[in-house]
């Protein structure tokens, strides 16, 4: 039973170890659990989106989502959900841009104030330039300028009242945009960067529906040098737009004929860039999704070997086991035939005795009597020396007088019986014990039941009809 078992746990040992191997194999290509990678790739998205490079940032985004999510960072997804709908806003795809920010709504007290103050800040861009909810983006604004102050940040604070003067602007409110342009001037921030194309444009925009459009004009102008020198392409097209207009007013004709045609220019720009910009996104949300799905692929085809090999090893386990349960019940069967065989003997014996007592009380005749003499005196012949091949002829002989009809209808029934083998039957005739029959036979115990089991055959027994019954019917 051992062989069974230590071939069993080398079979287990292999499969799960060929489990093992497959399973290496087939790990994914990207699989970073390390938030210094997400982290990483957030900076580059932010490097590339300088770069106007929106596919790459949108491609480093993604991946630090993943890693994100797959380390249950909900700061570090929030985020980076929040400058996924800056690159959604930038390629004008403003839906997607309004879903990013609508899942982080949730979570905006989990982020630092900074990004406490984009979240703020993109969503009322969002809402002033696709839903035209200015009252919304005007609140959006107000937090974003609270934290601003409370976090003491002078350029920030800068940048989102120049794009709440022009929200209001927008919304009619002419009387709070002076004053926000009022309070950008006391401010003292004003070397030039990208912001201060802002605030020129909100300034313009105010004079230009005061009707003040020299002065509007100047401001427009210096808009459009600030968002030139600072790449601000759609700042810049807004500006062109609105001095193209107050040409157009004046009636200059040849300052309107080449402002349009640079707004035509920058406009056509632009919307080419627009469009291979959300060509390549869906190109990369297309990748993306391939690798998705081969992910999933894998991962399906992990699970189905991997069950594969489950059941293989639950198969092995069953078959060894009903190998062990076979070898136990043959030995268990071998020994109730030896003790079955053992007890037909005793019955038979006993049987035979009960005859006897009948026939001697009943007056047998003689011949009986003598019959039991020689039966009798078989067995004493029989245990005498083994090698003495003269008491075996007697002993043919003398069950040859003693049943001459026994032996005679053997042979002609079972013609192919050896010498031993009637021999063998012949002491099942006379009752003897399986002992006193290996020592007449000089056979094993083993060698005893081979031999019953080989005569069950040539004398053609089937199930439990034993030799001895299969005797008492003859002679």
């Amino acid at each position: 039973m051992r062989k069974y078992f230590w071939l069993f746990i080398v079979s287990i040992v292999a499969i799960f170890g060929l489990a093992g191997f497959y399973f290496s194999c087939q790990r994914p290509t990207f699989q970073h659990n390390n938030e210094k990678v997400a982290d990483s790739l957030v900076r580059m998205s932010m490097r590339a989106l300088n770069r106007d490079s929106f596919a790459l940032a949108f491609h480093n985004l993604n991946d630090a989502l993943n890693i994100y999510a797959n380390t249950g960072n909900k700061k570090g997804e929030m985020a980076t959900r929040i400058n996924l709908a800056i690159v959604y806003y930038g390629i004008e795809t403003f839906e997607d841009a309004q879903q990013e920010l609508n899942t982080v709504k949730p979570y905006v007290n989990l982020l630092d104030t900074i990004y406490q103050i984009m979240y703020y800040r993109i969503h009322a861009i969002v809402e002033t330039t696709y839903t035209k909810d200015y009252n919304r983006a005007i609140t959006y604004m107000h937090k974003a300028l609270g934290l601003d102050s409370l976090a003491s940040n002078q350029i920030s604070l800068f940048q989102d009242l120049a794009n709440l003067a022009e929200i209001y602007i927008r919304n009619n409110q002419h009387d709070k945009a002076q004053e926000i342009i009022n309070n950008i001037e006391q401010m003292n921030v004003m070397k030039p960067n990208e912001l201060t194309s802002q605030y020129y444009f909100s300034y313009g925009l105010l004079l230009y529906d005061y009707k003040q459009y020299d002065e509007a004009y100047a401001k427009f102008r210096k808009c459009l040098d600030y968002s030139t020198s600072f790449n601000q392409p759609h700042l810049k097209l807004q500006a062109l737009g609105r001095i193209k207009s107050i040409d157009s007013l004046k009636n200059d004709n040849k300052s309107y004929v080449s402002n349009l045609r640079n707004y035509i220019s920058l406009n056509d720009s632009l919307s080419g860039r627009r469009i291979t910009n959300q060509i390549a996104r869906l190109q990369e949300q297309q990748k993306m999704e391939k690798e998705h799905q081969e992910e999933e692929r894998r991962h399906t085809m992990t699970i189905f070997y991997f069950t594969a090999l489950s059941v293989l090893a639950a198969l092995l386990a069953v078959i060894f086991f009903l190998l062990y349960r076979h070898s136990r019940t043959i030995q268990r069967n071998t020994q109730l035939e030896v003790e079955k065989l053992d007890s037909e003997i005793m019955l038979e014996r006993m049987q035979n005795e009960l005859l006897r007592l009948k026939v001697h009380q009943k007056g047998e005749q003689l011949k009986e009597v003598q019959k039991e003499n020689m039966s009798m005196s078989l067995k004493l012949a029989s245990l005498k020396e083994q090698t003495d091949t003269s008491s075996l002829q007697t002993f043919d002989e003398t069950f040859r007088l003693l049943n001459e009809k026994f032996g005679t209808e053997l042979r002609q029934r079972f013609p192919r019986l050896t010498t031993n083998e009637q021999r063998f039957l012949c002491l099942i005739k006379l009752g003897m014990t399986s002992q006193e029959m290996m020592s007449v036979l000089n056979i094993t115990s083993s060698g005893l039941y081979k031999m019953r089991y080989r005569l069950k055959k040539k004398l053609n027994l089937e199930g439990e009809e034993t030799i001895e019954s299969f005797l008492s019917a003859i002679g």
